[in-house]
C-alpha cells in the first residue's frame, strides 16, 4: 500500500506483514488475539488484511483512549477474535484495573467482520 518509492510506506508493509503472520499463528493455535489500530490506521484495507479477515472472523470495537486514562480522546479500534458479545467488556474491564484506571462505561461501535 502507499506510495511504493516511501521508505516508510515500506516499512509499513513489512510491519503489516509481520503482524498478519503472527495473528495467523496464534488463531491457528486458538490463541484469542486483539489488534490495536488507530481509528485513522490505513492497516484493514491492506490486501494481507483482508486476506486474514477471510480466514479469521474479528469483530472491531472502536473505544476512545480517554475512557482509560489517557489525557486525549484518541479513537481506537480493536479487532478481537472472540467473538463473544460480552468478552471485550470483561477483557477492558479486567486491563483497566490492571493499569490503575477507572473503568467507564463507553459507547462503541461494534460490528463483525
Amino acid at each position: 500500500m502507499g506510495n511504493p518509492s516511501s521508505k516508510s510506506a515500506q516499512m509499513g508493509n513489512v510491519l503489516t506483514a509481520r503482524t498478519m503472520i503472527l495473528l495467523l499463528v496464534a488463531s491457528a493455535l486458538g490463541v484469542w488475539v486483539v489488534l490495536e489500530q488507530p481509528s485513522t490506521s490505513l492497516m484493514e484495507f491492506h490486501v494481507l488484511f483482508q486476506r486474514f479477515l477471510k480466514l479469521v472472523p474479528m469483530r472491531v470495537l472502536s473505544i476512545q483512549m480517554a475512557d482509560y486514562g489517557s489525557p486525549t480522546s484518541k479513537p481506537t479500534l480493536l479487532y478481537s477474535s472472540n467473538l463473544a458479545n460480552n468478552a471485550f467488556d470483561k477483557f477492558l474491564f479486567a486491563r483497566s484495573f490492571e493499569f490503575g484506571l477507572c473503568f467507564k462505561q463507553f459507547s462503541s461501535r461494534e460490528s463483525y467482520l
